[in-house]
């Protein structure tokens, strides 16, 4: 009871944030996109130790994508190395991120138990304004 009691709550967590903090991109893998896709921006920072001492922190620029909703071509995939994630912004810019691994995790991980959600690493490689 108490599991499924925990997982409709995320549930219910995913659906409003999916509905009310998200912007559509588009995801771009070879010749396919696929639009509208409800992406949440976020952002994660990695510090890494220089080898003659110090750190130097970076960050990633994440996306909160449904996991069902990472499709390419109608069939729901993991997110890969290389994948285009595009957002374009109110005033026309088109902002383009490449999905890549960041610091020592991989590109893409779970958000939760179900794997319902993933945050996906990027890294922003072109702005085109209009």
């Amino acid at each position: 009871m108490t599991t499924n009691l925990l997982q409709r709550g995320l549930d219910w967590l995913h659906d409003r944030q999916r509905t009310h903090v998200s912007a559509t991109v588009a995801i771009r893998r070879g010749g396919s996109t696929t639009s509208d896709v409800p992406a949440t921006p976020g952002r994660t920072e990695f510090e890494e130790e220089r080898e003659y001492g110090g750190a130097r922190v970076s960050h990633a620029h994440d996306w909160l994508i449904a996991a069902a909703d990472y499709q390419i071509e109608g069939v729901v995939v993991e997110p890969a190395d290389g994948d285009r994630i595009v957002s374009t912004e109110a005033d026309g810019t088109l902002r383009v991120f490449e999905v890549s691994p960041f610091g020592t995790e991989p590109a893409f991980r779970p958000t939760d138990p179900g794997r319902k959600r993933l945050r996906v690493h990027s890294r922003q490689i072109d702005e085109v304004t209009p």
